[in-house]
């Protein structure tokens, strides 16, 4: 599948500098990505909790969970096919 079909989905809040650093890693790429704030939406949380993940920025590819965007970022690169 290639990295552009990929459903992506970012766990954040605000403050947080592995979301930004998500974020600017996705845009860099022109990676479209669903950005979901813990703080301002209480579903986005419980989403989170589901995923079984206590760590932002949590990062969703498909169906595959990393939490942790900087501790997977060789991972999320694998995973859309990126060196």
């Amino acid at each position: 599948m290639v990295a552009q079909d990929l459903k992506i989905t970012i766990y954040t809040q605000p403050g947080c500098g592995d979301c930004r650093r998500a974020k600017m890693f996705f845009e860099h790429c022109r990676l479209a990505y669903t950005e979901k704030n813990i703080q301002a939406d209480p579903q986005a949380l419980a989403e989170l909790e589901k995923l079984g993940s206590q760590t932002l920025a949590t990062v969703v590819i498909g169906d595959e969970v990393f939490p942790g965007f900087m501790n997977n970022l060789y991972k999320i690169k694998d995973k859309l096919g990126l060196e």
